[in-house]
């Protein structure tokens, strides 16, 4: 399995959890009346946990989730390497230099998000 292959095998599911959970279409945002109706009677420090999990929830909707794979998908679409070829198209378009393949770009993408998959390899790290 190449690095690529991984990355995009890893953005399929994520995407695939997020349009489950977007089957309507429409994106899922906690409305704070309901958590602060249902925690009036909380501890304030409490109630402000709560709703401060209420807002990461709705930053991380599936909508949100989505466009985040289609960027992933644009930036490995970016930087990938020629049939072929062992370096980095992008990279070597931007540096003038050949950039060996997988370029640092991407082990980044995996290297951030990705380190704790099984089928992630330490030889991807930059």
């Amino acid at each position: 399995m190449t690095l690529t292959e991984f990355l995009l095998d890893r953005i399929a599911e994520d995407e695939s959890v997020a349009r489950e959970a977007h089957y309507d279409g429409q994106r899922w945002v906690p409305e704070e009346e309901a958590v602060v109706a249902a925690d009036r009677d909380l501890d304030p420090l409490l109630y402000l946990d709560r709703k401060r999990d209420a807002r990461h929830a709705a930053n991380w909707s599936p909508a949100r989730v989505l466009a985040e794979c289609e960027a992933k998908r644009q930036i490995i679409e970016e930087h990938r390497n020629p049939e072929g070829t062992e370096w980095c198209l992008r990279c070597v378009e931007h540096d003038g230099e050949d950039t060996p393949y997988p370029c640092p770009t991407l082990r980044a993408l995996a290297t951030t998000i990705y380190t704790d998959h099984p089928d992630y390899r330490d030889e991807w790290r930059p």
